[in-house]
This record gives C-alpha cells, structure tokens and sequence, in this order.
C-alpha cells in the first residue's frame, strides 16, 4: 500500500511542478544575491539580495529586495511595486517596508540591474531614495560591476519569440521606446504594439506601423500617429504609452507573408532629432486583407 501511494503522490506532484514551473517561465523576473562598491565616498560595500517578478506586461509585480550596508549599519527590506525587463537588463521599482532607520519605512528606490551572463560581471546600482515610492520603473543608464555574487535576469519575451524588441532611448527627447515583432492574435489576424516610455509630460511626435513585407512593395496594414507634419506632435504623458496595431481582417487566409513593425519618434516637430526602430520580420499565415 505504501508503494502505491508513493506512485500516486508522484503522479499528482509532477504535473504540480510542470505547471508551476510554466507558470513562473511565463514571469519577468529577477533573482540573485551579490556586492557591489557605492558609486560615492566612503564607496561602503553593498550587498543587495533581488526576489522579484512581474507578468511580461509588467503586471502583478510581486518579491522583495533587501540592502545591507554594514560598515554604515543600514539594512533595508523592501517591496518590489514595479519591474521593467529588456533581455538581459531590469529596472527594480521598490517601497522599504523595514529599515533599522524608521524614518526610511515608506520610501522609495529604483534599482538598475544587468545579467551579463558568462561575459563579464553583472552590473547593479541603487538610485537615491525618494520620499515617495516610484509609480513607474523606466530603463536606467547608470549601473557599476558587482565585485561578487550573482543576478539572473529571466524576460518572458526573450527576443527568439513574438516579444518586444529594438529598444532605442531618444536623447533630444529623454524618452524611449521599443516595438513588437508581430503576431496572430485569438482571430488569427496579424497584431502588435509599440511602447513609449517618458520620464516628464513630453511633446513627442509618434508614428507607429504595422507593415508587410511584399516582394514588390512594403505595404502599410495599421498606422498610429504620423510624421513629418505640425499636427503630429503630441503631449505624451509621463510613463508608458501603448500603442495597438491590427492588420484588418479579410475572409480569406494569406500563407507564410511577412511582417514587421516599425516606429518613428523626435521631440516636437524636430525630425532632425528623429529616432527609429524596426522589429525582425515575422513570417505568419492570417486573415488579413492584404
């Protein structure tokens, strides 16, 4: 009897464990342990623990970050409220819940961290703390070389796949952006979307397309915004704008087309500035008009 109730308990874990390990392949996430030197004077060592993870939308962050600086007796628990994963970098948004200096508890931190694989050393900083915690997790230029230790970074759209690819940071406007490369949606029609991140309210000129690629011709199959005209500019709000793009659907199915997104973006009506952006082709069968 007891074999066969080590069989069946075998038989109900392992399906347990295959789902929970889908589910958690289909998260952003980040985890690790290492030590890193502080960018400023006295250059203390600080070690920083990272439990985090988020849907690949960036929904339903969840985890916990923990920062110990023990020549300067600081140690800090907080609560992961936001994550932005790109490949192999992440930006960390988090609120100290536990500090061994009360006056910290409710603040915030942006974090900035790289897995650089077996490359070269991961990279990590801690931004300054705010009074407030941060409402939005932004990519981050500044980080330095972990010293030891380790991050793993894992993005549930790695760039293999119909995910989110060719980041590209606009510096007339500080702002940046990526696109999808397209995909069928539930209606088997071809979709994707463009993302665009500012730190402030900004006037940005945005023209976002979704294309396919004809051997005689590159047509245009969705468009958001537009470009090269005074009456394209406008006030994009702080944080991440979306934008949706849908081939229109026909009642008959087109085999093996390819299709690609592209994205165009400057600061007012400045093209000179301009910044652009283009996803790999992806090679799809939908119903899609043309």
């Amino acid at each position: 009897m007891k074999r066969c109730s080590l069989m069946v308990l075998f038989a109900v874990l392992i399906p347990s464990q295959l789902a929970a390990t889908s589910a958690a392949a289909q998260r952003d996430s980040v985890t690790g342990i290492a030590r890193h030197l502080g960018a400023d004077p006295p250059f203390p060592v600080i070690q920083v623990g990272i439990d985090a993870s988020a849907d690949a939308s960036g929904a339903d962050p969840q985890g916990h970050v923990r920062a110990l600086i023990n020549t300067l007796g600081t140690d800090d628990r907080a609560r992961v409220i936001c994550l932005n994963v790109r490949g192999n970098r992440a930006t960390i948004g988090t609120e100290i819940m536990q500090s061994n200096d009360p006056t910290r508890v409710g603040e915030g931190q942006l974090w900035s961290v790289v897995d650089n694989g077996t490359s070269g050393a991961d990279r990590i900083a801690g931004y300054p703390i705010t009074p407030t915690p941060p409402t939005a997790c932004p990519p981050l230029p500044f980080n330095v070389p972990v010293v030891s230790g380790d991050y793993v970074i894992h993005d549930a759209a790695p760039s293999s796949t119909a995910g989110w690819e060719g980041f590209i940071t606009n510096q007339a406007s500080g702002c940046s952006a990526r696109v999808q490369k397209p995909f069928l949606d539930g209606a088997l029609q071809v979709a994707a979307n463009t993302e665009v991140f500012c730190p402030q309210r900004t006037q940005l000129t945005i023209r976002s397309r979704l294309r396919a690629d004809y051997a005689f011709a590159d047509l245009t199959m969705d468009q958001r915004g537009c470009s090269a005209k005074p009456d394209c500019v406008r006030s994009v709000p702080r944080g991440f704008s979306y934008y949706h793009l849908a081939c229109p659907k026909s009642g008959t199915r087109r085999h093996n087309t390819r299709y690609y997104t592209d994205l165009i973006f400057y600061p007012g009506d400045k093209v000179g500035k301009a910044s652009s952006t283009r996803s790999r082709d992806a090679t799809l069968s939908p119903y899609c008009l043309w």
